[in-house]
């Protein structure tokens, strides 16, 4: 099966460093467990943070972007229908 399969969630390497982090969560819960949920109360405030600026971001570039791709029509017709890959559009149906 390749590297790059669906059908593998994980890879040994990051099989390996969840249960590293695992670990070092374990033991710091043992050790302090005020400390521990301070920083794990700390990474979850930066993540919403980090979210919530990328997501302004992405806001503000749609402002100031144009958000289509323009493509000429003789590029789109010198494609032929052997090189196009096959889409399957499933419409789901409403009573």
């Amino acid at each position: 099966m390749s590297s790059t399969a669906a059908a593998i969630l994980l890879s040994r390497g990051q099989k390996a460093r969840l249960a590293l982090y695992a670990l070092a969560c374990s033991v710091l819960l043992l050790w302090d467990y005020v400390y521990f949920f301070y920083l794990l109360n700390f990474a979850i405030c930066f993540m919403y943070f980090a979210v919530t600026v990328f997501k302004l971001l992405i806001v503000g570039l749609s402002w100031w972007r144009r958000p289509q791709i323009v493509v000429p029509d003789e590029e789109i017709r010198a494609l032929s229908d052997d090189i196009l890959p096959v889409y399957t559009v499933l419409i789901p149906l409403y009573k």
